[in-house]
């Protein structure tokens, strides 16, 4: 068995888990591990495990979070510890064999298997594709360890070619939140909370497993086309994603419920760690003018970021941290009305990626789903291209097909703007 080994030491300070980190433990409630991922189709030579261990070998000490796990702590001494952990990469780069058809399925499959508490949380699968004479590459990881746009940092690290900023230690929170950023955390968390959404089909508990679906999208057309009315490609996804929901609200008769989508905010950095927040907004249904609503959805979302300066992260984070202390998340989670659907959207790559001397043709953004939230859309985008993920739970299963058209024809009106 080949393993690499760092010297086991007493962690500082400093690597205790941050409120963040905690959060999201809090939140793996189930019934699917608190996952995330990203799925890297390659071109060229089919890439080995032997290849991957070799090259993740060589670069482990770029991303120390990547050798440790989480130590629990007693009552009463603190908040648990990032401790150094052997790391035995036969455990973490794992090999399998699929076809083209089922590499999504896959990939979905890889995210699903829960993680192994007494090792570093992430997992590293080889996908064989013996039919196209080319390979893939899963990455999976626990939220706990780093948000996703630090999961690129990390994964490109340990495989990338390119030779970027470097990877930096998490930047260390402030151990108190002052008096005025945490009234101005409760206003912000008040104002959002006014937003309650009505029983809904889209809403209900989840069970495990998931489905996904991947849009490909040009990129500047996208762009180009939500500039015309002022707006973000991070707008027009929200826009794509809510006419297709509406649309199948329609279907069902429900022309007059709201969607309430979360969208997520991070904090750019080469860290590897969680600090990500979101952001709550009401999107109408589509009107008859594309560039009106993106005008109006962008002034809103604008306004919105702008009034959230992350204190609400904070305090949303200890609010889960409290919550899952009591043992209320499940609860909570499978009943919430807060939103309807999730977007995220991560920025890769300036340039189009390659990883271990080979191309990359496709890199996938992954997610799970937890609580009552049956649908949402995971976008990563890189060089001129964008590939967003739909992802339904069993229960919403049924509208996976439809929600991927739907996405795919509201983003070509978009571009179709510029």
């Amino acid at each position: 068995m080949v393993a690499v080994t760092r010297r086991i030491r007493e962690p500082q300070p400093s690597e205790r888990l941050s409120v963040f980190d905690l959060a999201e433990l809090a939140m793996d409630v189930g019934p699917n591990p608190r996952s995330i991922g990203a799925l890297l189709e390659i071109e060229g030579p089919a890439v080995d495990a032997t290849e991957v261990r070799d090259a993740v070998r060589a670069r482990l000490h770029q991303v120390p979070r990547l050798s440790q796990r989480v130590r629990r702590t007693p009552l009463g001494v603190g908040r648990p510890l990032w401790q150094d952990a052997v790391v035995d990469l036969d455990h973490h780069v794992r090999a399998r064999s699929a076809t083209a058809d089922d590499l999504l399925g896959v990939a979905a499959a890889v995210l699903s298997e829960p993680m192994d508490p007494r090792r570093p949380p992430w997992r590293l699968t080889v996908v064989d594709l013996p039919s196209e004479r080319r390979s893939a590459l899963v990455w999976s990881s626990h939220h706990a360890m780093a948000d996703g746009p630090s999961l690129l940092v990390a994964l490109l690290a340990m495989v990338g070619d390119a030779q970027g900023p470097g990877v930096q230690g998490p930047v260390p929170l402030p151990r108190r939140v002052g008096r005025c950023r945490r009234l101005l955390g409760l206003r912000e968390l008040a104002a959002s909370s006014m937003m309650r959404v009505p029983p809904s089909p889209l809403n209900r508990p989840v069970t495990a497993g998931y489905a996904v679906r991947a849009v490909d999208v040009d990129l500047p057309g996208v762009h180009d086309g939500a500039r015309r009315s002022g707006a973000t490609v991070n707008d027009a996804l929200l826009w794509a994603w809510d006419r297709a929901l509406h649309r199948r609200l329609d279907a069902a008769g429900l022309q007059d419920l709201p969607v309430v989508v979360s969208f997520t905010v991070s904090a750019a950095s080469q860290a590897v760690q969680n600090r990500v927040g979101a952001v709550r907004v009401r999107v109408p249904a589509p009107g008859p003018s594309v560039l009106v609503d993106l005008r109006q959805l962008g002034a809103d979302t604008m306004w919105r970021k702008r009034w959230t300066t992350g204190s609400s992260w904070w305090l949303t984070a200890q609010v889960f941290r409290l919550l899952g202390a009591l043992g209320l998340n499940r609860r909570l989670m499978k009943r919430q009305r807060s939103i309807t659907s999730l977007v995220t959207n991560l920025h890769g790559p300036a340039g189009a990626p390659s990883v271990l001397g080979r191309p990359v043709r496709r890199a996938v953004p992954l997610t799970t789903l937890v609580g009552n939230v049956t649908t949402m859309l995971a976008a990563l985008s890189y060089g001129d291209r964008m590939v967003a993920t739909v992802v339904c739970s069993p229960e919403s299963a049924h509208l996976l097909d439809l929600l991927t058209v739907d996405l795919a024809e509201g983003l070509a009106e978009v571009a179709a703007g510029a």
